[in-house]
């Protein structure tokens, strides 16, 4: 039996010509014959380690990526006896490039492709469409007639075969090698890079435009992101703990609060998160109910330096059968329990609010968290910079916020707005006085803009070309951007 040593000293015996021409070159065999084409040509590429004269040829190939034509090209080296790398002959394959600093080959022929090592051991036969390499750890991404499997060059091992598989991204979108998407009857999933299943094909695929592509769950209308980081969701919530859990709202950078809470669902009931992944409730609602605005999050951030009284509330409404729950994902309590309605308001007031029924008695729940109910007042009024209370016929003032400016003891009170301040002219034991709040002091002391993101609607052009944040096509386009063309 010839070795392959002694076969390739066998050719090396004829030495092969290599010709150019429009941009094309080529080898001719034996009878005269071209054979192999590849693109540009060079002369002297330099010589092998036996003194062999090498050359250059242009090899490229265009494939498609993420629907996307893409070119691989470079120079690869062919001695004057026709050896790719002085390693692998010219008349058995089109082309062979390096892929991993002189270890492995992909192997071309008839434009399929395939992987072989330095001694030409096959890896994977030429047969395949596409291979690609972008990941560390010996990994490829092999693309079929049907489908795409990862190969793990290390354990030699193929992963199941799907519709699609593409690199993966962490908690905070930077490209992970440790996971895969990948698509299966239309739905996407994450899979390892052993070919272990992560998450279920179950989830819907958003990219938004040139935004970070994400899993998304699709719940009551709206989708959230999904990500996986170290093998866990968000980077601390055990795979398998929940049959779902999902993200509402994003990661703050430049808060000292995440502006999120997490849902999470087992057997039909669902459970909540607060904001730092901790548990409030475990799954035992029929509904998690979802803020209609503002990707279903209800995120306040009060303050007053009239009191110095200052904080932020995330409100969470949720549903057992027909009695309602609130909770505030930040500070992980229980505001108001086993309530006969809760609803969100955002109707007019600077800020939303919560109403609730309880035992027949109307409610509210201000911005800052704080309980107002006709249970324990006599009347509440809400306007848009105070609220005004009376109990057994005394009057008082809160700030929009839920807490006292004047204490509900005086006989009367009439507000007089000023530019710099506010006066208040109250009676109490017939008595009357002024009672003034600087209110430039407050303005100066707490005024903080919201930090605006630019993330979950890039691609589209309200955003990329108009400048519009997040919040402001939440705000302004109800989370639609292309109601933008829809202004007058």
């Amino acid at each position: 039996m010839i070795s392959n040593e002694e076969t390739k000293l066998e050719h090396k015996r004829i030495k092969i010509e290599l010709r150019k021409g429009n941009y094309r070159s080529y080898y001719v065999d034996a009878n005269g014959l071209l054979k192999g084409e590849w693109g540009g040509f060079k002369e002297d590429y330099g010589v092998g380690k036996n003194g062999e004269h090498i050359y250059g040829v242009y090899y490229s190939r265009v494939y498609k990526y993420f629907g996307v034509n893409v070119c691989h090209s470079e120079w690869i080296p062919i001695d004057e006896f026709g050896y790719f790398y002085n390693r692998f002959d010219c008349r058995k394959y089109d082309c062979i490039y390096r892929i991993k600093e002189e270890k492995l080959y992909i192997s071309v022929k008839n434009d399929r492709l395939g992987l072989i090592d330095e001694n030409e051991n096959i890896l994977l036969h030429t047969v395949y469409n596409n291979i690609v390499d972008y990941l560390s750890d010996n990994l490829c991404i092999v693309t079929t007639e049907t489908g795409k499997f990862i190969y793990n060059i290390t354990a030699r091992k193929m992963s199941q075969e799907y519709e699609d598989i593409f690199f993966g991204l962490d908690e905070d979108g930077i490209d992970s090698e440790r996971h895969f998407f990948f698509r299966l009857n239309g739905k996407y999933g994450i899979v390892d890079v052993n070919g272990k299943v992560i998450l279920p094909a179950k989830y819907e695929y958003n990219t938004y435009g040139r935004g970070r592509p994400s899993l998304k769950y699709l719940y009551q209308g709206c989708k959230f992101g999904v990500f996986v980081s170290d093998g866990l969701l968000y980077g601390s919530i055990p795979i398998d703990k929940y049959d779902n859990c999902f993200r509402v709202g994003s990661k703050d950078i430049l808060s000292y609060y995440d502006s999120c809470y997490y849902i999470t669902e087992s057997k039909g009931k669902y459970g909540l998160l607060s904001n730092k992944k901790k548990c409030i409730k475990e799954p035992c609602f029929n509904e998690i109910i979802l803020f209609k605005s503002n990707a279903g999050l209800c995120k306040i951030s009060y303050g007053d330096a009239r009191i110095n009284k200052y904080g932020v509330v995330i409100f969470v409404i949720a549903r057992k059968e027909n009695k309602y729950w609130l909770y505030d994902a930040i500070s992980e309590k229980c505001i108001l329990d086993n309530c006969d309605d809760i609803r969100y308001n955002d109707r007019w007031l600077r800020d939303p609010y919560i109403e609730f029924e309880k035992d027949s008695k109307h409610g509210y729940v201000t911005g800052g968290g704080v309980v107002l109910s006709f249970a324990d007042y006599d009347n509440i009024i809400l306007n848009r910079n105070n609220i005004y209370i009376e109990k057994n016929g005394k009057k008082g003032v809160l700030n929009i916020y839920g807490y006292e400016l004047l204490p509900c003891v005086y006989d009367s009170i009439k507000e007089i707005k000023g530019i710099y301040c506010d006066e208040y002219i109250v009676v109490k034991d017939g008595k009357e006085e002024t009672v003034s709040f600087d209110t430039q002091q407050n303005f100066n002391n707490y005024y903080v803009e919201e930090p605006q993101h630019y993330e979950r609607y890039a691609g589209s052009y309200a955003q990329d070309e108009m400048g519009y944040s997040d919040e402001d096509i939440d705000t302004i386009f109800d989370g639609d951007p292309d109601a933008y063309w829809n202004i007058d």
